[in-house]
């Protein structure tokens, strides 16, 4: 039914559009609708001029909307799902294309900038997006001008800067329903002189979840947030500027928006035996983790336990410097930036309320990014932009896994498992591009890249007690106690392998991705483009796999989109219609799936294909109301790729591979060539539209409503249906009494109350099969009020 009302919603778009096309150039009533400035290329351009298909928010529009996060954005961007898994890292898929996997080995093929510095990391989409001014989501590979993991698309954040004249703002918000609880943020920005300004920004949020926790009666996830960011700018002389930015992030979290979703037939596991354990095997809005686990080995011998409640807290802190040299035709701009997180992340394993499985990870990450480049700013026959690039990262991660059931010598334990990873990346690249205008009515673009990277990675894994620290006295368990006792042996050919030697790995390589596209100026309001585009992501190591030297270092991920698009200003210039349709193509696609028999990840890649057409319009129908729809067609397929199992397909036989059985885990690989990709919904799309209303002769009333809807999609690499989404139909609204100096705001998210599942993924570490997936935010009500001065 639900495809259908699609179907007929996209002859509804295209009807819609068929008549802008000839509607006649004047409109009355309707206004000029607003150009939107993208940075995208590394430069200020209109967003019509762009040959590369781009969905731009506005901070005026993420503030409207009480989002806070890339978690929260997603859904107004069809084509990008973002989902952040537990585990040690987050999920990002752009056209259908992603990583899968939740581990430290993998970065995400969409990069992410912030005010013009690129990080690799895939935790920074938890970070707040306060005080910005827009936020860019770059579709297809941004190789030549971002640079690598970049194969997929890019998010690119610009915050807003400081003004020249006095300003600011404080706002408060109570949150109703879903994530209850209450948010403060302020704004103070102005000079102190005629050549130096300073912006300082702080947002702090305490709210429950929206998951109830059945032991203690809370809601998961609860959250504490803060962020405060300050940006000084200093005019040094009528043509040199400087800009000194800092951002400190403070996250403190509690429970997991997780979900147990049904029960599975396993080998010795059956839904009989989950269902006496106290799990129901229906769609439930609730989990039943409660996670106690001792202090100390000496405190669990005791029986004394205490509540984690998986706690997840993120410290991160960025010092950036940008100068801007301005030239007679060209513009020189450096950026120097630091960056360091540190993350502790806890949470069970078992989805049970007794302690069977903990684990705790902790990653710290250091960064330094330096970037020099050129532009033209004059209006000629060619415009250029050239500049290198150095990075520098490092990132150190520890997991324990803590398995109190069983026995000793038995298949788990009571043990625990310590892993130790690092890796180490030093890269330099050099870019540039050129635009060809020939005549005015085309445009050449060409563009490239040359990097060249050293990474090392190394990876020991050793057993031990429940919570105690690893002793040389712990690898007389290597390889004793079951699976959670497998211990690495190193690789070092100088020395003899030894039990819980680190298994290390080095990988020196050059890319060059390019792009070229040509553009044809129809008239002075439409652009049409076709753009050839490449990118890559690094290749990697197996930090979290169960020591395989021979897998220990993964390739690393190429693409490659071939686009045609449009960009047409209609209407008297009422009407902003873009357009594109695009094929892209990934060798080595970067995948992990879970090993039931050693329980860990372990790396896996294939090959895929996205095809697909994206609309984005937006139409100011009069000066007081606006339409917008963006919408996207997906076919997004594995072209060869050799997956895990899930449970039902040994219980059915149907397209397992059976290889065999270690205690009571089946293993099986599955061909999945030709399935559709995880978070690859066929249809998704966003219908909006905002009315403004004069109240008397100095308010307004503001209405603001959105209907988001997501095809439906897996949710799992393994296809399991248990991790299956449906299409769903989220209804947002905001309705605003809008003065001069303030602002009363009731703001509403996912009206329609739809239970919208993501990461999924089954364990039996309960002791019985048992399916979750993390739930997205429930229905959610705020009142946000805002003084502005």
């Amino acid at each position: 039914m639900r495809r259908v009302s699609l179907s007929v919603c996209g002859v509804s778009a295209v009807a819609i559009i068929s008549t802008l096309l000839i509607m006649p150039a004047q409109i009355a009533g309707a206004q000029v609708i607003e150009e939107i400035l993208v940075t995208a290329r590394k430069r200020e351009e209109s967003l019509q001029d762009v040959p590369i298909s781009v969905q731009a928010h506005s901070g005026e529009d993420i503030t409207q909307q009480g989002i806070i996060d890339l978690q929260m954005l997603a859904p107004y961007t069809p084509s990008f799902a973002y989902t952040p898994s537990p585990g040690a890292s987050d999920l990002y898929f752009m056209r259908g294309l992603g990583t899968f996997g939740s581990g430290v080995h993998f970065e995400p093929g969409v990069g992410q900038v912030f005010n013009g510095f690129f990080s690799t990391r895939g935790r920074l989409g938890r970070s707040a997006l306060i005080d910005v001014a827009q936020v860019e989501v770059l579709k297809g590979p941004q190789g030549a001008i971002i640079g690598k993991n970049t194969s997929l698309g890019a998010i690119n954040i610009t915050s807003n800067k400081p003004t020249d004249e006095f300003e600011g703002y404080i706002g408060a918000q109570y949150n109703l329903e879903a994530s209850e609880g209450y948010e403060v943020d302020a704004v103070l920005s102005g000079p102190f002189s005629d050549s130096f300004r300073a912006r300082a920004a702080i947002n702090y949020r305490d709210v429950d979840g929206w998951v109830l926790n059945t032991p203690t009666g809370e809601d998961n996830q609860q959250q504490k947030d803060l962020t405060v960011r300050l940006i000084a700018d200093a005019d040094l002389s009528e043509n040199f500027n400087a800009e000194l930015m800092f951002q400190h992030t403070d996250y403190d979290r509690h429970g997991k928006a997780r979900m147990p979703t049904g029960c599975q037939e396993f080998g010795p596991f059956s839904p009989a035996g989950a269902e006496a354990l106290g799990f129901n095997c229906t769609l439930q809005a609730s989990n039943h983790t409660l996670d106690m686990r001792a202090a100390d080995a000496a405190d669990h011998a005791a029986g004394v336990t205490f509540n984690s409640r998986e706690p997840f807290t993120l410290e991160n802190d960025f010092i950036g410097l940008t100068l801007t040299w301005n030239l007679d035709n060209a513009e020189i701009t450096s950026l120097t930036g630091q960056f360091e997180y540190d993350i502790s992340d806890n949470f069970s394993g078992d989805q049970r309320d007794v302690e069977r499985v903990s684990i705790e990870n902790d990653e710290n990450y250091e960064q330094f990014y330096q970037e020099l480049r050129i532009s033209s700013t004059s209006d000629g026959s060619i415009d250029y932009t050239a500049g290198v690039m150095y990075f520098d990262g490092e990132m150190d991660m520890t997991q324990t896994f803590h398995a109190v059931f069983g026995s000793v010598g038995g298949p788990f334990g009571p043990i625990a498992r310590h892993e130790f990873a690092s890796s180490q990346t030093e890269s330099i690249a050099a870019f540039g591009q050129l635009d060809f205008h020939v005549g005015d009515a085309f445009t050449l673009t060409v563009g490239g890249r040359w990097t060249d990277e050293d990474r090392s990675g190394q990876k020991a894994q050793i057993p031990g007690a429940i919570y105690s620290l690893p002793s040389e006295a712990d690898t007389a368990l290597c390889f004793s106690g079951g699976p959670l006792a497998a211990c690495t042996r190193g690789n070092d050919p100088v020395n003899n392998p030894v039990n819980g030697a680190p298994i290390t790995g080095a990988i020196s390589e050059s890319k060059f991705s390019y792009n070229v596209s040509l553009q044809w100026a129809v008239g002075d309001n439409s652009n049409l483009y076709f753009t050839h585009a490449t990118g890559f992501k690094s290749g990697g190591f197996d930090l979290r796999g169960g020591g395989n030297i021979d897998a220990f270092v993964f390739s690393p991920e190429e693409s490659a989109n071939y686009e045609i698009g449009g960009k047409h200003t209609l209407a008297n210039g009422s009407v902003r219609f873009n357009w594109a349709i695009f094929h892209t193509d990934v060798d080595d696609l970067q995948s992990a799936a879970n090993d039931p028999v050693i329980i860990q990840q372990i790396v896996a890649q294939g090959d895929a294909s996205s095809d697909g057409v994206e609309l984005d319009l937006a139409w100011a129908i009069t000066d007081n109301f606006r339409f917008s729809f963006v919408g996207t067609y997906l076919d997004a397929t594995y072209d060869s790729f050799i997956g895990s199992c899930y449970a039902g397909q040994f219980e059915t036989g149907t397209g397992c591979v059976f290889g065999g059985q270690q205690g009571p885990v089946a293993i099986g690989t599955q061909d999945l060539a030709g399935k559709q990709m995880v978070f690859a919904p066929d249809w998704s799309h966003v219908l909006g539209a905002d009315w403004n209303i004069p109240v008397g002769s100095s308010l307004d009333l503001g209405i603001s409503a959105k209907w988001i809807n997501v095809g439906s999609h897996f949710t799992s690499i393994e296809r399991d249906p248990l991790g299956f989404q449906d299409s769903t139909d989220r209804l947002d609204a905001t309705i605003a009494l809008l003065a001069e100096s303030w602002e009363v705001a009731l703001v509403g998210r996912n009206l329609t109350d739809e239970l919208v599942h993501n990461f999924g993924n089954a364990t039996s570490l309960s002791g019985a099969m048992i399916y979750a997936t993390n739930i997205e935010e429930t229905r959610a009500i705020a009142l946000r009020a805002t003084f502005r001065f």
